[in-house]
């Protein structure tokens, strides 16, 4: 029996990551950044385009109908084929692909890849924050996606989480005992914590807030119960930003949603740019949009794509 299409786009997606980490522990071990601004705090490295040329090449010569979106814009050309990944995991192709999935078309896949989020923390030497994100979205919804952890342990390869949904979430690390600390646990941006984020995080009377670096990264926390939820009340983070986090964070039954309680579309005639914030959570996802003050939600709804 033929291997479904997610099921190989996945495994493909998991080995591609798994390289971009390479290049991104490559690139800094050389010391040698290669840092351009594409905005005012927004910066580049040659981690950055090293790493999206292999994993969107790599994909791209495989399934060569497939859009793939990736975050930054890079001309030109992959000088070697050394960057082109051919392997796949025989661990996603092991699984069984839900009935629903298997039979997806490429028409109507789209492929979110960031392949460095958190370069600001990656340049400031913040590097267990980096994460490389492949998400997967049929029909404008996420269904399966890939966070790898370039720097997370100490045997320099660092690790992947993948999952999909109806199958469930693999190379994760839940909590276990639950946090010692009482209240709710909010998951909030490190660079860009303004007094809309201070705001929001008092309203939700959170007994205790992580500032961390990357949206994958933020959303590792809430995945293995870190955190019970991740807040961004405001634009600025785009599709590939979210994609693979929630995927995997539906695989687990968890929720991701704009802070107005609208889901995300994944469609790539949408805007890039999710406009009206991030709420994502395990449990009581409801409950704590609730909690978002009447005045944000207010506000964020006013804004148009």
């Amino acid at each position: 029996m033929a291997t479904p299409l997610l099921s190989k786009l996945l495994s493909c997606s998991v080995s591609c990551a798994k390289k971009a980490g390479e290049i991104i522990r490559d690139v800094l071990r050389r010391g040698n950044l290669g840092i351009v601004m594409k905005d005012l705090d927004d910066p580049q490295t040659e981690a950055d385009r090293q790493a999206q040329r292999c994993i969107v090449m790599s994909l791209g010569r495989k399934f060569p109908n497939v859009t793939i979106v990736g975050e930054e814009d890079i001309s030109g050309s992959c000088s070697s084929d050394g960057v082109i990944v051919t392997q796949e995991c025989s661990e996603v192709l092991q699984m069984t692909c839900p009935v629903e999935y298997s039979n997806v078309e490429e028409k109507q896949i789209v492929v979110w890849v960031d392949p460095l989020d958190g370069t600001k923390e990656y340049t400031e030497g913040f590097i267990t924050h980096v994460t490389v994100l492949i998400g997967i979205s049929v029909d404008g919804t996420p269904v399966a996606g890939v966070i790898h952890q370039p720097f997370s342990d100490n045997n320099g390869s660092g690790r992947t989480v993948w999952g999909m949904v109806g199958v469930g979430v693999f190379g994760h690390t839940p909590l276990s005992p639950p946090r010692a600390n009482p209240g709710l646990c909010i998951a909030v941006t490190r660079s860009h914590f303004n007094q809309v984020v201070q705001d929001t995080v008092q309203a939700i009377n959170a007994g205790h807030i992580l500032r961390e670096g990357g949206a994958g990264n933020k959303y590792l926390k809430v995945i293995e119960g870190h955190a019970d939820a991740y807040v961004y009340p405001t634009k600025g983070t785009k599709k590939w930003d979210t994609c693979a986090g929630e995927a995997i964070l539906r695989a687990l039954g968890g929720t991701t949603t704009d802070c107005v309680g609208r889901p995300i579309n994944y469609l790539p005639s949408q805007s890039y740019h999710n406009i009206w914030g991030v709420l994502a959570t395990l449990h009581g996802h409801q409950q704590l949009l609730e909690k978002i003050p009447k005045e944000t939600k207010e506000r964020l709804s006013s804004l148009q794509e």
